[in-house]
């Protein structure tokens, strides 16, 4: 194994999460919304930024801004569908390049998180994809005060106090259900 610098500052700032998609091309949230000092000159919402290999030889030489919008986006991963799936604090959403111009121009919230807690990395942040193409998601501990997930379909969880906890819904954003509690705040899952 080895390790090498693909992108750094300034092409890149502030990374709270990656993936790649199916064509190889790496999906990066720069998270400009996490605590900013308050002489902050980015911003005011974050990005997804998309790096490619545009030449074919395997680095990494093209950059362009996916997705503008959001704060406090934790997590990011790739649906079934090729579509990119993407957490933020109180949500989770799908973002989609339905034109093939390289930025998002569709985007549906697939799941809300009602609360009155507003810490950044407390709420919704981890997430990944099973093999059946169902998405499970991380809820943080929330500070223990109560709360909603909704799904699209309408389907709901609710707690406070229990811990995190990871969740499961189907690609559409239907049938949710939890699936484990007792956690912190389960930032990175993955299902193998």
């Amino acid at each position: 194994w080895s390790i090498e610098a693909v992108v750094a500052e300034p092409d890149l700032v502030t990374p709270t999460a990656c993936c790649f998609d199916f064509d190889g091309r790496l999906f990066v949230i720069e998270c400009h919304t996490h605590f900013p000092p308050e002489d902050y000159d980015g911003p005011s919402t974050d990005r997804i930024l998309v790096f490619e290999d545009s030449d074919g030889d395997g680095r990494l030489d093209a950059k362009s801004v996916f997705y503008e919008g959001g704060k406090a986006t934790m997590g990011l991963a790739i649906a079934t569908d090729g579509s990119l799936l993407a957490v933020t604090r109180n949500e989770v959403t799908r973002h989609r390049d339905t034109d093939a111009d390289g930025r998002c121009d569709r985007s549906d919230v697939l799941l809300s998180l009602e609360t009155s807690a507003n810490y950044p990395h407390n709420g919704l942040g981890g997430i990944a994809v099973d093999a059946a193409g169902d998405i499970l998601i991380g809820l943080g501990e929330n500070f223990g005060e109560p709360y909603k997930l909704i799904a699209s379909d309408g389907s709901r969880q609710v707690g406070g106090g229990e811990g995190g906890g990871i969740f499961r819904m189907t690609p559409q954003g239907g049938d949710l259900m939890r699936v484990a509690t007792g956690f912190w705040n389960p930032f990175g899952i993955c299902v193998d």
